[in-house]
């Protein structure tokens, strides 16, 4: 007896979902009709529109994508605030790029700002994906690239996972669920 496949998953939409349905099938969008409020604004391009449906403007809980200049204080700000979304299991991280992004503020540098991250809500899934494909791209990561405008210098932050070495054990893991829940 065959089971039924279910559907449901096939009609639900996200943008997580979305990008990946372009991404994997390497589909490509060849015409936007637009209506309304964004038929009318020039600034709410095509390029713009797909970004934001595909969840890259900080309503993604997986990527985030930003590029601008540090004279757009109000963009960085809203930097800080939208990519909190994706980085809400990776606590490090954010400390890391908001610490950079505020010192930036602070000390009104001139420099040109690059952040892309992607941090899906589950590392063990990323890694099965990244392991099975053999495409490490899969596993989380984030990128920071600060480009001075005044001098030379560009630096580059990345921040991955990586593995220890070690191996542990389901009961080490159980002990660390009971001591933290005791506390």
């Amino acid at each position: 007896m065959c089971k039924r496949a279910n559907y449901d998953a096939s009609e639900a939409g996200y943008p997580e979902k979305f990008d990946a349905e372009l991404s994997a099938g390497n589909w490509i969008v060849p015409t936007i009709y637009k209506y309304g409020i964004f038929a009318d604004d020039p600034r709410y391009n095509n390029k713009m529109l797909i970004s934001e449906i595909k969840g890259l403007d900080g309503n993604s809980y997986e990527r985030y994508s930003f590029i601008g200049e540090s004279s757009q204080e109000k963009r960085i700000t809203e930097v800080l605030e939208k990519s909190i979304n994706c980085l809400s299991n990776t606590e490090a991280w954010y400390r890391l790029i908001s610490f950079r992004l505020k010192q930036i503020l602070i000390k009104k540098e001139k420099v040109r700002i690059g952040l892309y991250i992607y941090n899906p809500q589950s590392t063990l899934r990323a890694l099965t994906f990244a392991a099975t494909l053999n495409y490490e791209n899969y596993a989380p990561f984030y990128q920071l690239i600060i480009v001075y405008i005044d001098q030379p210098t560009i630096e580059i932050y990345n921040g991955d996972i990586a593995w220890n070495g070690k191996k542990t054990t389901i009961l080490f893991l159980t002990e660390k669920v009971l001591l933290s829940t005791l506390l």
